[in-house]
């Protein structure tokens, strides 16, 4: 539902809802943004909850008033909107400059309408000043401002692709990346900049230990914007408080990890902190809600991998490329090739030869998904495992390849009265299958240079023996010497900071 409201100065403030049944969640954007930065999030949300999103003031469909550049009447705003449409018992989760406005709500009128609150990357202290400097990376202190401001007033345009450089680390569909360019381009560059003046200043430390609801905090361990450390301030200084940090994901996590950020948003507003860590971190994206733990990857593990990944395509690919965000942000992270074994042969096992459109829905994808990310696995497994795992995935690539265009022939909808019909099934794009071809051939470089490296290592320490036992002979002596040699290399190693997955390829 769209809608809009008159606020008490006149402003017009527009919103959705979506979702008829379940506890709210209220989603606030940051700076420079919309409601539309949550179209990966709000639909899979909705399937619980009641999802309220409104475009901030001087953002999206909302006003562009010459007055209210500043938090504070983002707050007054948010009150206005939760009191109209008599939402209470709120999760209000703000992301960036979206957590200042929530602040400012608790500051100025308690927790009423609001059981939880979530703050996605954003330090209490914009500004870095004398004893704390966890504040932005970026803007934060006057000269950075009057350049960001000059920036505004110029092109905003610039602004909006400096956003996505610092904001993102992991890819995301393009027409996403498109849509977050184009909503910056809408704001008013002098509005902005006022804005952002205000939020820079304001320090929210004092505050966050009188905060009593629950709360989650949530950083991006690559963040362009505040070190994790800014972010993680908060979840210390707030009594009842637990963080989670995306270690591969930048400011705009919810974005780049959708899936796990909706599963980990679900958890919080159905149990709040209730066994949740003090500090959890996810070190990988992928497709799952939660990250496969079980080694033996049963069927039905596959089962529920392969439905993921249909369901997530729906929600994050373009009418005009079915599926295309397999290829990027829906990829799981496998981390046995167990898993990639497990997949081919369900894909194998399924799908008679002569039959293409046998395929189970997304099972050719589960398969590229394991493909794709095997370096996983072969950086834990050894050169056998790799090389058993690599040919169980070559068979199923062979049969994702054969399906691939298009992976399943679309079935009809619903019979009597428009009622929906079966799933409609999973399309891989072609470029998956390249993509999955050129990592295979990476991996199995890495196997090759592996057992290279091993044998010049056994050649050279047998060599360094004998030329040893030669000098000093069979003795006590001689092999003092070499238990010395080999501690000594050992030390040299420990102290230059050399892991060992550094000596494998990328890939």
């Amino acid at each position: 539902m769209k809608g809009s409201l008159r606020l008490n100065d006149g402003a017009e403030l527009a919103y959705d809802v979506l979702g008829s049944a379940g506890p709210w969640v209220v989603l606030l954007h940051g700076w420079s943004g919309s409601r539309r930065y949550f179209d990966l999030n709000a639909p899979a949300l909705a399937a619980s909850c009641r999802v309220l999103l409104p475009d901030q003031r001087h953002h999206g469909d909302s006003a562009r008033s010459p007055h209210g550049r500043h938090v504070a009447r983002l707050a007054a705003d948010l009150r206005e909107l939760l009191a109209a449409l008599q939402v209470s018992d709120a999760t209000l989760v703000g992301t960036s400059m979206g957590c200042a406005v929530i602040w400012s709500y608790v500051e100025l009128f308690g927790e009423e309408r609001m059981s939880k609150a979530v703050f996605v990357d954003q330090a209490p202290l914009q500004n870095r000043v004398p004893g704390w400097d966890l504040g932005s990376k970026g803007c934060n202190d006057e000269a950075s401002l009057r350049a960001l401001c000059d920036t505004l007033n110029r092109d905003v345009g610039e602004v909006a692709d400096g956003n996505a450089e610092g904001c993102l680390s992991l890819p995301i569909p393009p027409a996403v990346s498109a849509l977050l360019r184009s909503e910056t381009l809408r704001c008013d560059g002098g509005a902005l900049g006022e804005l952002m003046r205000d939020h820079t200043q304001l320090d929210w430390r004092a505050l966050l230990p009188r905060i009593r609801a629950p709360c989650l905090v949530v950083a991006g361990g690559r963040s362009g914007c505040f070190p994790v450390e800014g972010c993680l301030f908060a979840a210390e200084a707030i009594p009842d408080c637990s963080a989670v940090v995306f270690e591969r994901a930048n400011h705009w996590l919810y974005l780049e990890q959708p899936v796990e950020f909706n599963s980990l948003l679900l958890d919080f507003v159905a149990r709040g902190n209730a066994g949740r860590p003090k500090v959890a971190r996810v070190a990988d994206p992928g497709v799952c809600t939660s990250r496969i733990q079980d080694r033996t990857f049963s069927e039905a593990a596959v089962a529920k991998l392969r439905g993921a990944a249909v369901a997530q395509s729906r929600a994050s690919a373009s009418p005009r490329q079915p599926g295309a965000a397999v290829g990027r942000e829906c990829m799981p992270s496998i981390h046995s090739t167990r898993m990639a074994t497990v997949c081919a042969s369900q894909l194998l096992r399924n799908r008679p030869a002569a039959s293409p459109a046998a395929v189970p829905p997304g099972a050719a994808a589960a398969a590229a998904a394991a493909a794709l990310h095997l370096q996983h696995g072969l950086h834990a497994a050894g050169p056998a495992a790799n090389a058993a795992a690599a040919a169980a995935v070559a068979a199923a690539a062979a049969v994702a390849r054969a399906a691939a265009d298009p992976v399943l022939p679309p079935r009809p909808r619903g019979g009597a009265g428009g009622a929906a019909g079966p799933p409609l099934p999973l399309q891989l794009p072609p470029g998956v299958v390249a993509d999955f071809e050129r990592r295979l051939g990476a991996d199995a470089r890495s196997v090759g240079a592996a057992l290279a490296a091993v044998t010049g290592a056994i050649t050279y320490w047998r060599g360094l023996w004998a030329l040893l036992d030669h000098f000093l002979g069979d003795s006590v002596a001689g092999d003092a010497a070499c238990m010395l040699v080999g501690l000594s290399v050992i030390l040299v190693v420990r102290l230059s900071g050399v892991r060992v997955a550094d000596f494998w390829p990328s890939g």
